[in-house]
């Protein structure tokens, strides 16, 4: 075992040693990540949480059904984009279920309002099974003058997702889920641009004026509960291999936003074991592990940029030789 680490480290050496194959993604312009705080990373104003709950990783997102007439979220007005309509938003979301907080419990839930809660029209996932549906999965779309809903569902009750949504200058628009491509159209009337009196962003918040389907009194709020992991929002609209690129976090042993040498001691340092370097949750610290930090390594969701080759290099070939040490110091009790 000892010696399939061994080689595999080396793997890692000659991999990480060619500059070619070292890719950061580009920095988002806004960063939250919700580790006890509102704060941006990237040094602007905190986004405005309007109910809700932050922990210590996550921002928990609990509206409740009338008479609460709790429609929580978080805003972040004037984002400071070049462009308005020029964007890429990237969220990590669970949802505790599928269906909305109505008393008859509609089948869809608000992701992105772009006017201000004026208007219906934004991004939704809705339960594939429609009004009949029981909240086994749900299509991801955009309501609006445009309509667009992806080929099949995407979306899992209590199961995380990655989300991107972008547009660019020319009004193409696309989304994708875990990383891959979920639906894409041209927005020709401007339904996605964040600008004017618009120019407020708005997630997993409902607008005030979508129809009553509930009971008299309405608002009727189309959102339910559940947790976001981070939320980036990036001042270029991302390409697709940029998109599958923040997939990358896979190796990212301490969720700091990227793939490095910290995370590679961190597979190092509990290889056999269990705890931190577990990438794939499967319950052991081991060549599967090892191999996610390597494949993903350099990589950024954040945008930093990865360590020169070189440095990489010797790092790497210390850790070797600390595994070699390690081991010949166990004694003849440990096995192969």
């Amino acid at each position: 075992m000892f010696r399939a680490m061994q080689a595999s480290f080396l793997v890692v050496l000659a991999f990480l040693s060619c500059p070619a194959l070292l890719r950061a993604a580009p920095a988002p312009l806004h960063q939250f990540d919700f580790n006890g705080d509102l704060a941006d990373a990237q040094g602007g104003a905190d986004i405005l949480s309007e109910g809700g709950v932050v922990g210590n990783s996550t921002y928990r997102f609990d509206p409740q059904p009338r008479p609460g007439d709790y429609n929580v979220g978080l805003t972040l007005a004037n984002p400071g984009l070049t462009d308005p309509s020029v964007y890429s938003i990237e969220m990590r979301v669970k949802f505790d279920a599928l269906r909305n907080v109505t008393p008859d419990s509609q089948p869809w839930v608000k992701l992105i309002d772009f006017k201000n809660q004026e208007f219906d029209d934004g991004y939704y996932i809705e339960d594939a099974g429609g009004f009949a549906g029981t909240g086994e999965s749900s299509f991801l779309e955009f309501f609006g003058e445009e309509f667009a809903v992806t080929e099949s569902p995407v979306v899992l009750p209590d199961s995380w997702i990655h989300l991107v949504f972008t547009r660019d200058k020319d009004g193409n628009v696309a989304a994708y889920a875990d990383g891959a491509p979920a639906l894409s159209f041209v927005d020709s009337v401007g339904e996605l641009a964040f600008m004017a009196d618009e120019n407020i962003m708005r997630f997993l918040q409902d607008d005030e004026v979508s129809p009553n389907y509930g009971p008299p009194g309405g608002p009727v709020y189309e959102a339910t509960p559940g947790d976001l992991d981070y939320l980036r929002i990036y001042d270029v609209a991302l390409s697709a291999a940029e998109v599958a690129g923040l997939q990358n976090v896979l190796g990212d042993t301490d969720a700091d936003g990227d793939v490095d040498l910290d995370d590679l001691n961190s597979v190092r340092n509990n290889f056999g074991g269990v705890g931190a370097g577990d990438t794939n949750e499967d319950g052991v610290v081991d060549l599967d592990d090892l191999n996610n930090v390597r494949n993903h390594f350099g990589s950024s969701a954040g945008g930093a940029n990865a360590p020169e080759p070189s440095t990489i290099a010797l790092a790497i070939s210390g850790l070797v030789m600390l595994g070699v040490a390690r081991r010949r110091g166990r004694g003849v009790s440990q096995t192969a």
